[in-house]
């Protein structure tokens, strides 16, 4: 079961589009734009070091080329398949909560269906459901002794009319 969401796809996308962007002949786009004035290098010295903050084409290329890079060390992938098995966890809490009898978006809590909050609910109506089905079993269990001791003392009554006769 997944969330709808393909992240590996989606990350294998982002990759090759900094793939892509890496490769791009800077000395041709300086020389087709008035931008760029300076020195060439002052561009791959802000690529090979962290992103500016003020952002602009040297930022977003040094964050995709990070995220490139991270992505070749595994996280992405990792990533992903958290949150893919994030989503499975999320529609198996749903399908308790109605198995349970309520539905998570009734009454949510802290604003967000999924929510710790709001999700300990189906914890809480797991735990009610227990208590109950132990509070019956203890019912039944009395009723039966008691019904231990009625057909005891019937067969005891019994044995004494018979021997009466």
């Amino acid at each position: 079961m997944s969330n709808g969401w393909d992240w590996i796809n989606e990350g294998q996308r982002i990759a090759e589009e900094a793939r892509q962007a890496r490769t791009l002949d800077l000395d041709a786009v300086k020389a087709e734009s008035i931008v760029f004035e300076g020195p060439l290098d002052a561009i791959q010295y802000s690529i090979a070091e962290p992103a500016p903050k003020v952002g602009g084409l040297a930022g977003d290329l040094a964050d995709m080329v990070r995220e490139l890079e991270n992505c070749r060390a595994g996280h992405c992938e990792a990533a992903y398949k958290q949150n893919s098995q994030g989503g499975e966890a999320r529609h198996v809490v749903q399908k308790v909560a109605q198995v349970l009898g309520f539905r998570l978006g009734d009454a949510i809590v802290d604003r967000n269906i999924w929510s710790p909050a709001n999700m300990a609910r189906v914890i809480k109506a797991a735990q009610d459901v227990m208590n109950e089905n132990e509070e019956l079993r203890k019912e039944l269990a009395g009723r039966d002794k008691k019904d231990d001791r009625t057909v005891a003392a019937l067969r005891e009554a019994l044995i004494h009319a018979g021997e009466a006769v």
